[in-house]
């Protein structure tokens, strides 16, 4: 409710969704607040398929007899995902790798440690970061993708790419990912070997990332919506816990149909 209050929906508000991705179940509220007045379903998307002829009954799925909406024969993906695909492979992003020298202080945290342990970094994929990137390779991969796991052009399923190599903005990638960041600044220095100044290669790193990350997030899901357009598309983790983060995404928020925020529930180890 805080996000819708702060606007997020402004332009959405009378058909943006609401996701909440719990392990295997998403949970949809197809209108914005009042509460009162919305409504909330709920979805199935995993592999279950292969629990639907088990010898035990006990040992069956059966999610729609629950009044979950679930894709027929419980399928995960491909012809039959006519009511959620969750994207785990959607495109050619850049992938980046790097090895660490002694102890993150994310694992930790306590000297002798480092908040950039990062060396030998290896782009494995496109570049490795958004600025360095072919935006073009990517989008021919998702129509391929497309056209695997939602073959369907004129399919209404709700489309969530689960993408969590990096993050927009630059600064939310911290800790494990915070290579992303290192990186960056690296190709800033080697572009401008007589910069000295730490503080202005950190704001063009980040400034570079921001606007080439940025542009992948939303020109995925433009060209997404251009071979699917019935369908409803978001990104897994978006958005996130932080208001001024998720209001300085704006543009980003103007082509998203859904919102699938990660909601964990950690529940205390039952005794043995």
């Amino acid at each position: 409710r805080e996000l819708m209050a702060r606007g997020i929906l402004r332009r959405h508000s009378s058909s943006a969704a609401f996701f909440g991705v719990l392990l295997c179940v998403a949970c949809l509220l197809s209108q914005p607040p009042p509460a009162a007045a919305a409504k909330f379903e709920v979805f199935w998307n995993s592999p279950s398929a292969g629990c639907l002829n088990c010898k035990n009954a006990s040992d069956r799925t059966t999610p729609a007899a629950a009044g979950l909406r679930v894709n027929p024969g419980q399928a995960f993906t491909g012809a039959n995902a006519s009511e959620i695909v969750i994207f785990y492979k959607f495109g050619l992003w850049p992938l980046l790798t790097a090895d660490i020298v002694g102890v993150p202080c994310w694992v930790h945290d306590s000297k002798p440690c480092s908040w950039n342990p990062w060396t030998n970094y290896n782009a494995t994929q496109n570049g490795g970061v958004p600025q360095a990137a072919n935006l073009s390779l990517h989008l021919a991969q998702v129509a391929r993708d497309l056209d695997e796991f939602l073959p369907d052009a004129n399919s209404t399923a709700v489309a969530i790419v689960d993408f969590e190599s990096w993050r927009i903005p630059a600064k939310t990638n911290y800790d494990s990912l915070s290579l992303y960041v290192r990186y960056s600044e690296k190709l800033v220095q080697q572009a401008h070997p007589t910069w000295t100044n730490q503080t202005q290669i950190n704001e063009v790193a980040a400034a570079a990332f921001n606007q080439a990350g940025i542009a992948f997030f939303i020109e995925t899901l433009k060209f997404a919506k251009q071979l699917r357009p019935s369908a409803k598309f978001g990104y897994y983790q978006y958005p996130m816990d932080n208001p001024e983060i998720n209001d300085g995404l704006m543009a980003f928020w103007e082509e998203t149909d859904i919102l699938a925020p990660s909601c964990y529930i950690h529940t205390p180890r039952l005794p043995v």
